[in-house]
């Protein structure tokens, strides 16, 4: 059985050609398609899709990562994660949970 991602991904594939259809035909169906593509992205069980940057903090250090299947497999292991769309927000979040952030040239 596939993955619900790969089955969401698989819809919106499908969702995209049609959508290149539509707007050659009507902009209005075009308009209906973007909006059902926009309810299946809404769906996916996970907070980054494919390719997308994010950071997390692991043993006091900000790691960046880029949303693969991996990413997912880790994610359905542990689904309360904490994950950030900057280095940024990360350092501020470690900050306001008094966790002492180490560089990584501190470590040598």
């Amino acid at each position: 059985m596939k993955k619900l991602t790969e089955q969401l991904q698989e819809a919106i594939n499908d969702i995209e050609r049609w959508e290149g259809i539509a707007y050659q035909n009507d902009d209005e169906v075009g308009n209906a398609v973007e909006s059902i593509k926009d309810v299946v992205k809404k769906l996916s069980p996970y907070p980054y899709d494919e390719g997308d940057d994010y950071w997390t903090i692991e043993d006091s250090q900000v790691i960046w990562s880029c949303w693969d299947e991996q990413s997912e497999d880790m994610h359905d292991e542990n689904p309360t994660k904490k994950y950030f769309n900057t280095d940024i927000d990360a350092v501020r979040y470690a900050i306001s949970k008094g966790i002492k952030i180490t560089r990584i040239d501190e470590l040598n």
